[in-house]
């Protein structure tokens, strides 16, 4: 039991403003692809014991349903309403469980 297999999609470079959100990226790591740092992360923390599959590309045309029935759960933490509501709809079309949190409310 645990986490096996971690798909993390997102679109922009890591900031320094980033870096206090997550353990798992180093002020090197800023220019970086996000996904890649926190895979590298992961990788460097956790070893063979967690698998990150990076994909630099935004939630809309990176995730489809295909996608999404093959997680078991889905957190999806984006930062702009489409995203979310794509995300959450995408989820739900594929039967799959998720939990959307980002850092402003739906309005």
């Amino acid at each position: 039991m645990g986490v096996g297999t971690i798909v993390a999609v997102d679109y922009d470079e890591l900031q320094p403003h980033n870096l206090p959100r997550t353990s798992l990226v180093r002020p090197e790591d800023v220019g970086r692809p996000k996904v890649q740092a926190v895979a590298d992360g992961a990788r460097a923390r956790f070893g063979d014991s967690v698998r990150v599959i990076p994909l630099n590309g935004w939630v809309e045309t990176t995730v489809g349903v295909g996608l999404a029935a093959r997680l078991d759960i889905a957190f999806l933490c984006a930062d702009n309403r489409a995203a979310r509501l794509y995300g959450c709809r995408t989820f739900r079309e594929a039967g799959k469980p998720h939990i959307s949190g980002a850092i402003d409310g739906f309005m």
